[in-house]
């Protein structure tokens, strides 16, 4: 089973069923088994975490009930180590629904998809490296072209 855990150790179990899926597809609009969707949701899911919080909490919805939690004390146990955690464990969850269910071709498509993302996160991080390298670059280019023109003003000054 996929699983995570909250800021305060206590580990949340995601258990995809039909009906929890339906649960989540009348409270968010998501429908997980949409597989023309498919990219579009999991993408939506993985670029906003306030919407990865509320689709697990919708997802974990009994367990929270049963620990007595309200949806506000769940969400303050959720940091930013938590969502990526939570993001790894609903991706496993889902991956496996669709296996089980005989549906690889779907099953593909999400791994297919997160390793894409994850290759854009990666160029993306390139390229801020590569523009802060650049914005180096032009300070060090000012900061000579200053130094220069001192020297220029010393030399018409004497």
């Amino acid at each position: 089973m996929s699983s995570f855990e909250d800021r305060m150790g206590d580990s949340w179990v995601f258990d995809l069923t039909f009906g929890t899926i339906e649960r989540v597809k009348k409270d968010s609009d998501l429908d997980l088994l949409d597989s023309v969707q498919l990219n579009e949701t999991l993408t939506t899911l993985l670029a906003d975490p306030r919407r990865l919080v509320e689709v697990t909490y919708t997802i974990l919805e009994p367990q929270i009930e049963k620990a007595g939690l309200s949806p506000e004390e769940f969400g303050s146990r959720i940091g930013g180590k938590q969502v990526g955690e939570i993001s790894e464990a609903l991706v496993e969850a889902w991956v496996h629904f669709f296996l089980q269910s005989g549906l690889a071709e779907q099953a593909t498509a999400i791994q297919v998809t997160v390793e894409n993302l994850k290759k854009m996160r990666t160029l993306m991080i390139q390229k801020a490296q590569d523009l802060d390298l650049s914005q180096e670059m032009e300070a060090g280019i000012d900061k000579e072209m200053q130094a220069i023109r001192k020297e220029f003003e010393k030399g018409f000054g004497s």
